[in-house]
C-alpha cells in the first residue's frame, strides 16, 4: 500500500483504487496531472450526464489510468483540505470511473520497478533509472546533479521532491519513460500544462541520451509512443466520435471559468496550424470543421 494512500485524507477514494499494476496486451494507458484529476472530478460531480461522455471514451480506448502518489498528494493541499472535504470533490469521480475503468495508484519505487523489470541486474536497473530521471531534468543543474549523486531510490525521490515546483510533472515524465522501458506501447498522459509538460516533451524527444535509454533513435518514435492529450483534446474526441445532441451546452459545461482563457493548439488544415485563446463558440467551430483538429 502507498504511504500517500494509507492516510485518512483519501479514507473515501481508496475502495476505487488499485495497487501493484502489470501492463497487459491491448490496454491503452493514461496518466492525468492535478489539473486534469481536478476538472475531471468537477464534471463527474456537477455534470455526471456530460461525464459519462469521457466514461466513453475511456471505455472504447480500453483504458487504464494511472495516479502516482505525488498526483493525490497535490490533490489534497490546498490550504484548509479535510478528508471530508477532499471525498465531496473526489469521490464521484473515482467511484462512477472505477465501475468501468481501472485506476492504479503508483508509488516512486513502483517507477524503478518497471525499469526493473526489463533490466538483467537490479544495478542496471538503477543506473539507467537515474540515467532517465537526470536527463528529464537536465535544464535544471541543481537537480539534475543532485539526481546523478544518489546512490538509492529513496535519494532520488528525495532530491526530485526538492523543488516543488512541477514536481508532479517530473515524476510523470519519469513515469511514462519507466512504463515504455517495461514495454508499454503507448503512454498517454491527460494534461493542459504548456511549460511542465508540452515543451518538456518537446525537449525530451529532442535528448539523444535519453531516447538511446529508451532505445529510441528517432524523435518522431518518442512522440508516436508518448503521446499528450489535453481536455480540449478530448473534448474533440468526444463531439467527433459520439453522439453528443447538444455540443453547445456541452462545450460551455466543460470549458467554463479560467479554461476557456488557455491558449489552444489546434489545425485547421493539413498545413495550417495555429496557437490562440479560443472562446467556446471559435473552439466549436474548430472541431466541428472536417479539417479542423485540437492538437493541444
Amino acid at each position: 500500500m502507498s504511504d500517500t494512500l494509507n492516510s485518512p485524507m483519501y479514507d473515501a477514494i481508496r475502495p476505487y483504487v488499485k495497487l501493484n499494476f502489470v501492463i497487459e496486451d491491448g490496454q491503452t494507458i493514461y496518466l492525468l496531472d492535478n489539473m486534469l484529476l481536478t476538472q475531471l472530478s468537477k464534471a463527474a460531480r456537477e455534470a455526471p450526464d456530460y461525464f459519462t461522455f469521457f466514461i466513453n471514451h475511456f471505455r472504447q480506448h480500453n483504458a487504464v489510468l494511472l495516479i502516482p502518489d505525488i498526483i493525490f498528494e497535490e490533490s489534497s493541499g490546498n490550504r484548509g483540505m479535510t478528508p471530508e472535504r477532499y471525498t465531496t470533490l473526489y469521490q464521484p469521480f473515482f467511484q462512477i470511473m472505477s465501475e468501468h475503468i481501472d485506476l492504479f495508484c503508483i508509488t516512486f519505487r513502483e517507477c524503478f520497478d518497471f525499469v526493473h523489470r526489463g533490466a538483467v541486474t537490479r544495478h542496471q536497473a538503477f543506473a539507467q533509472f537515474r540515467l532517465l530521471a537526470r536527463e528529464i531534468v537536465r535544464t535544471h543543474t541543481d537537480l539534475s546533479q543532485q539526481i546523478q549523486q544518489s546512490t538509492t531510490i529513496e535519494a532520488m525521490e528525495s532530491a526530485i521532491r526538492s523543488v516543488p515546483q512541477d514536481c508532479g510533472e517530473r515524476i510523470l515524465h519519469l513515469l511514462v519513460c519507466s512504463l515504455l522501458v517495461d514495454g508499454a506501447e503507448t503512454v498517454t498522459l491527460l494534461s493542459n500544462e504548456g511549460p511542465g509538460v508540452y515543451y518538456t516533451r518537446l525537449t525530451m524527444a529532442n535528448n539523444e541520451t535519453l531516447r538511446r535509454a529508451l532505445f529510441m533513435e528517432d524523435q518522431h518514435v518518442f512522440r508516436s509512443v508518448y503521446r499528450l492529450q489535453s481536455l480540449d483534446q478530448l473534448l474533440d474526441s468526444i463531439v467527433k466520435n459520439q453522439s453528443v445532441t447538444d455540443p453547445v451546452s456541452f462545450i460551455e459545461c466543460m470549458r467554463a471559468g479560467q479554461h476557456k482563457h488557455r491558449k489552444v493548439h489546434y489545425r485547421t488544415g493539413e498545413d495550417v496550424s495555429d496557437r490562440h485563446q479560443l472562446d467556446n463558440p471559435e473552439f466549436l467551430q474548430i472541431i466541428l470543421d472536417p479539417q479542423g483538429r485540437i492538437t493541444f
